[in-house]
């Protein structure tokens, strides 16, 4: 007997369309909320800066969902750079939802069934210690006037936890443990390129956050290596709280506070508003761009006989023409 695990076409456009609304309307919410700050402040918008932005934000989002590509190529059947990066920046659109690691049942929706579930889950943890492992060699490398003895015990348990989770043999024993079955193989030299790529992130993250505070306030370069600190921080801070129920908000909370003092009076509030604002508008344009350009992954047959099931995965996508 063959099944098809997928949803419509139709079904899968109005799921996409209701997560950016979805995201709009907390985006929305927030602005209203501090309207009163956004209000008060002298605007002087220079769209360059803007762009520039932008530009080092998509590269980073592409490079994020290249090394999360190549982790699961390297679990399992290879299903091309192409799928992961459509579903990787659609379901980045389901984190700026309230909501405890929502972009994992968004990868598990989009990729069509493709991937099982279990091995999603186990990557995206996996994906989570490679981020927090980078995220705190980044917060140690550049460290500046927020290197406080708290900030760097968590940047020495995230590093450790990291260097953990890059060895191979802790994986595959993960893996046995909780009876995951994978058809790939990959070596040290793989997690060490994850690693590195996620350190890569980390940095064309914080040069975004800096051309966004250019297009709004003359900044100098020495405001560089405290604003990349203070993102690093932040950053790490939002991670860690992800698998909270109530952590949206605590990543620009935290880079408000420690802008202070690196930013004019009242500016800290308006950047990381804007920020949340500004990322979230990325993140729409990035996943409309995938989505409309690349077509959606084949679903899977499963075909089920005496108990057993059996995969077959169909051809990987082409990009529309």
């Amino acid at each position: 007997m063959l099944r098809k695990f997928t949803i419509p076409h139709w079904l899968s456009k109005l799921v996409f369309r209701l997560i950016s609304i979805a995201a709009l309307a907390v985006l929305f919410m927030m602005i209203f909320n501090q309207w009163e700050n956004l209000r008060s402040y002298s605007w002087n918008i220079q769209p360059i800066p803007l762009l520039i932005s932008f530009a080092f934000y998509s590269m980073a989002s592409i490079i994020s969902a290249l090394v999360w590509g190549q982790m699961l190529d390297s679990l399992t059947q290879p299903l091309g750079w192409r799928n992961h990066l459509r579903v990787y920046l659609i379901a980045k659109l389901v984190s700026h939802l309230p909501g405890p690691l929502l972009h994992i049942p968004g990868r598990m929706l989009f990729y069509q069934g493709n991937i099982s579930k279990t091995l999603i889950s186990f990557a995206s943890i996996l994906e989570l210690f490679f981020i927090l492992s980078a995220g705190a060699f980044v917060s140690i490398a550049v460290g500046g006037q927020f290197q406080t003895s708290t900030s760097l015990i968590w940047s020495i348990i995230a590093i450790l936890l990291g260097m953990v989770s890059i060895q191979p043999r802790v994986i595959h024993r993960v893996l046995q443990l909780f009876n995951i079955k994978v058809t790939g193989t990959f070596r040290l030299r793989d997690s060490f390129f994850w690693l590195c790529g996620f350190i890569l992130v980390w940095f064309l993250y914080g040069f975004s956050l800096y051309m966004m505070i250019l297009g709004i306030f003359p900044t100098n370069i020495p405001a560089l290596i405290q604003i990349i600190s203070a993102w690093a921080i932040s950053g790490l801070v939002a991670t860690l709280s992800s698998f909270l129920p109530s952590s949206l908000g605590l990543r620009e909370l935290t880079l408000g506070l420690l802008l202070v003092g690196t930013l004019p009076i009242g500016l800290e509030a308006v950047t990381a508003i804007l920020n949340r604002f500004l990322w979230t508008v990325f993140d729409l344009i990035l996943a409309g761009f995938v989505y409309g350009l690349i077509k959606p992954l084949k679903p899977v047959l499963l075909e089920e006989s005496l108990g057993t099931t059996k995969e077959k995965i169909h051809d990987t996508t082409q990009i529309s023409s």
